[in-house]
Formats: C-alpha cells, structure tokens, sequence
C-alpha cells in the first residue's frame, strides 16, 4: 500500500510517503504560524517527485487529527479528505500524541508525549511498548503540568514532544527526577514517518478508511468564537 501521511497539527509542516511500514520520503518543515496551507502542497508534490511517484499511484491518506493548532488541524484534514475524495482511496486519523509517542521507538517503561497548550497546562499521554505494539495507557487529555508531572513522580518515564521546549520551565518535567528521562530537542518532534505506518497498520486492522468520518480530536470541547490557535476548546 502506498501511503501519504500528512501533519500540520505541531509547529512543524510534515509529510511522508510510504509503502506499508517502509518510509520512502519524508520531509519536515518548521514555519511561522498559519504557513501550513502555504507550503503543504508543494511538500507533498516534492515527496511524489522524489520517490518517482504519481498521485494517483497513491493508495491511501493517513492524516494528524490532533491536539495541537486548531487552524493546521484544519488544514491538514480538509487536504486529506480533498485527495481520498478527488483519488477514491481511504483516509485514516492519527492522534498526534501517539504518533510522537511511536517516533520515540520501543523502550521499557512508559513513554509521555507532551505537546503545549499554553497557559501552563500540556496536551498529554502515557503509552508503553507491548511485543512490539505501542498501547495506551492513559489516553490523551488536556491537564495542569505540574499536576501532571507530580501524578508520575516515581515511575519509569521517557518523555517527548515538542512541547517540553516551548511552554518552559512551568510545563516540563523537573530535571534529574528519579526515572525521568527526556528525548533529545532534535529527537522530539514529530515524525510523519510515523503517522504513515501508524495508517498503514489501521487500515490493515480494518479501522478507519472512510474520509467522511475524519473529525479533529478535541480535548475540553470544541474552540469557541475567538479562540486561539490550540485545539483545546478555549
């Protein structure tokens, strides 16, 4: 299956291009914010030019449902839906915070993405790798990050994300804590690679696939008129 995975739900402007779990192309960009639309669709007609592909050779489109940016979350499901329709092919969602969890790659312990949603609080999960398959164990959802922290205090933890460099100090893990560890700045964003095979295995398992039903995640509720850039119903 040749499958085009897409991100605009972070900072960054992600998409790669595979075939099943084999990642052809992936091209990651950080722009300012609101640039997602801008720079979307060049990046995927690069990613097809460099793995000698044509569009409608693709197969299926895996997309980044949130949390993250509201406005790329838009963005980002209103293409995959435009090329599932326009190429009759499936479509499939992917949390962002497990696809940042599954680019960390297995470890013993637990594995917490973290993504900001301002105001000191974190986007936030807990995932563990079981034979090879990444499983939730605490599901994603909006919390206060000291909270949050404190609630892990104790446990094996290896934490990702981009957001344990933006929201500073108030929102990230305190350092040196017993069984804390946190993935290197260039080792943290997210990884569209990630999402294509995180599609791929969905669709293999018979979820997803139908464009109508991609929704974006919502953690609080949907934004209200005049809310910010965050997916977090404020």
């Amino acid at each position: 299956m040749l499958i085009l995975a897409l991100d605009t739900a972070t900072a960054a402007c992600g998409v790669a291009l595979a075939q099943g779990e084999s990642v052809l192309v992936e091209y990651v960009e950080r722009l300012p914010e609101r640039s997602h639309s801008a720079r979307l669709l060049p990046l995927i007609e690069a990613s097809l030019a460099a793995a000698g592909r044509a569009r409608w050779e693709l197969q299926a489109v895996a997309v980044t449902v949130g949390p993250g940016s509201y406005t790329g979350i838009r963005i980002g499901l209103a293409t995959a839906k435009a090329l599932a329709f326009g190429l009759g092919i499936p479509a499939v969602g992917v949390t962002t915070l497990e696809a940042i969890a599954y680019g960390a790659g297995p470890r013993p312990g637990l594995v917490c993405p973290v993504l900001d949603a301002r105001r000191g609080r974190v986007y936030t999960a807990l995932y563990r790798w079981q034979e090879g398959e990444l499983q939730v164990v605490e599901p994603p959802r909006r919390a206060e990050a000291g909270a949050w922290f404190a609630s892990l205090a104790g446990r094996p933890v290896h934490f990702t994300g981009d957001g344990l460099f933006a929201a500073g100090p108030a929102a990230a893990p305190p350092g040196g804590a017993a069984g804390f560890t946190c993935a290197h700045p260039l080792e943290a964003g997210l990884r569209p690679g990630a999402v294509a095979v995180l599609g791929a295995r969905r669709l293999a398992e018979g979820r997803g696939g139908d464009p109508r039903l991609l929704a974006p995640l919502y953690l609080g509720g949907a934004p209200a008129p005049g809310a910010g850039e965050r997916c977090d119903g404020e």
